[in-house]
């Protein structure tokens, strides 16, 4: 069993505690949320198989942009569930949009994946240097 993640480095106290907050409500209301099916209420940029949203709970302690790239139909977080023009349209995207507007793009691995329900990463512009560098 994953342990119940209360502080993180990636969310300010007062965006981790709206994050603790708003999952609790929902869990005490049997509601499950897959925040991907709003990617047109919060969308950044679209593409014909992905789409770039606004994270609704921001990395914001990490960085000043905090976006999601999620595919945009409804697929389990596996590289394997993406067709052949998902994944062509994908590296086409790292390699273009995402290069030139975002420092980060982050995948997590099978034991933080927090929504395994939709396939997303995230995309930062970081907010940390180390000796003028941005990291």
């Amino acid at each position: 069993m994953i342990p119940k993640v209360t502080r993180t480095f990636v969310r300010t106290d007062a965006g981790m505690s709206e994050y603790m907050r708003i999952s609790e409500e929902r869990k005490a209301k049997g509601i499950i949320v897959n925040p991907f099916l709003k990617w047109k209420e919060m969308l950044v940029k679209e593409f014909t198989h992905w789409a770039i949203m606004e994270n609704e709970f921001p990395y914001d302690a990490i960085a000043e942009k905090s976006h999601m790239l999620t595919t945009k139909r409804v697929t389990p977080f596996n590289w394997d569930s993406l067709t052949a023009e998902e994944k062509e349209e994908f590296e086409i995207i790292k390699n273009g949009y995402a290069k030139e507007n975002y420092d980060v793009l982050w995948e997590n691995l099978p034991r933080g994946i927090t929504i395994p329900i939709h396939f997303h990463l995230h995309l930062l512009v970081s907010l940390l240097e180390i000796q003028g560098i941005r990291i």
